[in-house]
């Protein structure tokens, strides 16, 4: 409602560039209908029978800081383009070679702008997705199932097909900032909007270990970034993670703080280090940051979701606990005696009717104790629903198995 009033009254900048967006969209003489998504920051059209939507808030950051005259000129062209190909072609054989991959975070598949969409997708990294695009002049559009059924192909296929479509040779910059000649970092230089796609090849980070002199180092902090060095070099992994955590936090294309390597089959996974390793925290402050980041996002659409149909579940923050001098571990609260969705944490924060403050019990512990009270959650990322509530010789189990950090 206030939003509505705002803009009777002269409204913010986000809805005067929904305005203006609007009347781009409506100006397309294909377009049969389009109006603002209620109080969302979405346009949606019809052509025809189709139907589409356009989200604003990229567009808006992108965008609403350009000269008026530039910035309509833009928009123009893009939704132009969109306006051309809402629909993918139905011919396998001519859209194959236009298909590419796409590194995405889950936040961005559990859109409902995208999720309503079906996309094509399979989990990559933790809270990473590799998805699949259809590769235009002007713009891309993601794949979606109705997509393959058209095709008649399978989601394995499509994904093969992309990457395949995406040259694994690219443009690179080696930025040299130490007396060794193997002290250096790379950044993709490919200027194609496939910068971060690198990582999704296979074999294409492992084949880094000669360039970097060492075991290779990645970051993906947004879409257009993919830089690498070695493990082996502290200072260079500093860089990294300064260059990750300010990008990913600049960027309205985000997609992750956190640092990825290699494992002994050369398939990317989190980059992990030892608790002796000097630079331990920063590095796992990285895959934390992308985890809250992650489930604060889906935490807010669960709980929206749940209140607009009337279903009373506890849906629990995953959280970080930092103990001055010692690691950092993530927990979440298990609601006492409430139904709730639960985030994989490291500790479960667990009360008991008869102490005043809970006590954190491992995850896979509390797991492995409550049987039937935990049921997975269909959701990405996972997450668990509660039934019920431990008590007796059960809850006098979990706390005994309980670990005790500073302040608890």
């Amino acid at each position: 409602m206030w939003k509505r009033i705002r803009r009777l009254f002269g409204g913010s900048p986000e809805d005067a560039f929904a305005d203006e967006v609007l009347g781009i969209v409506r100006a397309v003489p294909e377009v049969t209908g389009a109006e603002r998504d209620g109080d969302e920051f979405v346009i949606v059209y019809k052509i025809g029978e189709r139907g589409g939507r356009i989200a604003l808030h990229n567009l808006f950051h992108e965008m609403h800081e350009l000269d008026a005259g530039e910035r309509r000129k833009r928009l123009r062209l893009l939704i132009g383009a969109m306006m051309t190909t809402t629909e993918a072609p139905r011919d396998w054989e001519s859209v194959r070679e236009a298909l590419r991959p796409v590194l995405r975070s889950m936040s961005f598949v559990g859109n409902p702008d995208m999720s309503s969409m079906s996309p094509v997708w399979r989990g990559f990294s933790p809270f990473l997705a590799e998805l699949v695009v259809i590769d235009a002049p002007t713009t891309m559009s993601y794949v979606t199932r109705a997509d393959l059924d058209r095709w008649g192909i399978s989601p394995v296929e499509a994904l093969r097909a992309a990457r395949g479509n995406l040259p694994i040779e690219t443009a690179m910059i080696r930025a040299q900032t130490g007396g060794d000649e193997d002290d250096a970092t790379w950044m993709v230089h490919s200027q194609d909007s496939y910068e971060s796609s690198r990582l999704l090849l296979p074999g294409w980070l492992a084949s880094f270990g000669d360039k970097v002199g060492g075991t290779p180092v990645a970051i993906v902090p947004h879409r257009g970034m993919l830089w690498v060095t070695s493990a082996e070099s502290h200072a260079h992994v500093q860089i990294l993670i300064d260059a990750a955590a300010k990008e990913f936090d600049d960027s309205p294309r985000a997609i992750s703080p956190a640092l990825y390597t290699i494992d002994g089959d050369g398939g990317v996974v989190p980059f992990e280090v030892e608790r002796t390793h000097p630079l331990v925290d920063k590095i796992r402050a990285g895959h934390l940051r992308l985890a809250d980041h992650e489930y604060g996002v889906q935490q807010q659409r669960l709980e929206a979701e749940l209140e607009r149909d009337g279903v009373d579940l506890f849906v629990a923050s995953f959280r970080v606990l930092e103990s001055e001098g010692g690691p950092r571990h993530s927990f979440c609260v298990w609601g006492h005696q409430v139904p709730s969705l639960l985030p994989e944490a490291d500790l479960v924060a667990v009360f008991d009717d008869d102490a005043e403050n809970p006590v954190f019990v491992p995850w896979d512990v509390v797991r492995g104790k409550v049987g039937a009270m935990w049921q997975p959650w269909d959701a990405a990322p996972s997450r668990v629903r509660t039934e019920g509530y431990p008590a007796g010789p059960q809850l006098s189990e979990l706390r005994a198995r309980a670990v005790f950090l500073d302040g608890n």
